[in-house]
């Protein structure tokens, strides 16, 4: 049984799987559940027009920030509602510049969460996915708490 479960969530198809997943655990546990997406602000990706300073030299990546925190927060609002459809309760979270492996690591303990749930597949430009190890093989090795990678 599990009482407190935390879901990582980044958009992609493996980490919506992820949410329903920890929702029939909670059905079954009656658990806490806890979604974060963790935005980090890499401008880099999307406009590489950066000084010697690493600040922008234009608006446009402001903008784009604004409009990934309502894509993020429409996510996190359809999180909200598919729970809400099932009679039960979630937290929603959105972190701001921690990586999600950092952040894992830093509430799993801190508050006891006892499932770290999240998806097999992660959504990142192809650069990221071939020069970084994927968050779930970060976690599943620096946490004592249960965790539950869906394909």
């Amino acid at each position: 049984m599990y009482k407190k479960i935390l879901v990582g969530i980044d958009g992609s198809e493996s980490s919506l799987d992820a949410v329903k997943e920890a929702l029939e655990i909670q059905k079954r546990d009656k658990s806490e559940v806890t979604v974060f997406y963790s935005l980090t602000y890499n401008l880099y990706e999307y406009i590489p027009t950066f000084t010697f300073l690493g600040r922008p030299t234009s608006a446009i990546p402001y903008a784009l920030q604004h409009e990934q925190i309502n894509e993020v927060n429409e996510l996190l609002n359809s999180v909200q509602e598919l729970f809400e459809k099932e009679g039960q309760k979630v937290e929603t979270r959105l972190i701001f510049d921690i990586n999600p492996e950092d952040y894992i690591k830093k509430v799993a303990k801190t508050e006891k969460f006892d499932l770290v749930i999240l998806g097999s597949k992660e959504k990142h430009s192809k650069l990221k996915t071939i020069f970084s190890e994927p968050i779930p093989d970060k976690v599943v090795n620096s946490i004592s708490s249960d965790v539950l990678v869906v394909r």
